[in-house]
């Protein structure tokens, strides 16, 4: 049996596309907590960094939308009660009844919206915080 295949495109067709790569993530990826591991999500800041070097033509941003109140927050939440140390426990119970702190989604949502249309090529391969004042200037 002869199997089809696609064949891969040409490496130098590839660099002729140009384009933008946001990575949204979380503040909780930038802090080391007893019960969560964000090693993925650092490994992902350097993959970018590397395609903005390599790739010129790319632009690559990491946007740290704050700390969010999402599922991921919850459940980090609720497995630091379970297992962390009492000060990450307190710091956690702090941040969740700071609203200045603890987002709604919807508030770092604008930076990431102006940061797709026009993301700058300046700051490529870096990690933003999504409430930098040039952001709103886009």
């Amino acid at each position: 049996m002869v199997e089809s295949f696609t064949p891969a495109p040409e490496p130098l067709k590839l660099r002729f596309r140009v384009g933008d790569c946001l990575l949204g993530t979380h503040s909780l990826s930038h802090r080391i907590l007893h019960t969560y591991c964000c090693r993925p999500r650092a490994g992902m800041h350097q993959v970018l960094a590397s395609l903005a070097k390599e790739e010129p033509s790319v632009t690559c941003l990491s946007v740290d939308p704050g700390i969010v109140r999402t599922e991921a927050f919850r459940e980090a939440f609720e497995s630091c009660k379970k297992h962390a140390p009492p000060e990450q426990v307190q710091w956690l119970q702090s941040v969740q009844s700071n609203k200045k702190i603890l987002l709604e989604p919807e508030v770092p949502a604008e930076s990431f919206v102006k940061l797709v249309l026009s993301c700058p090529k300046a700051k490529s391969g870096t990690l933003v915080n999504w409430n930098e004042p040039w952001i709103s200037q886009l």
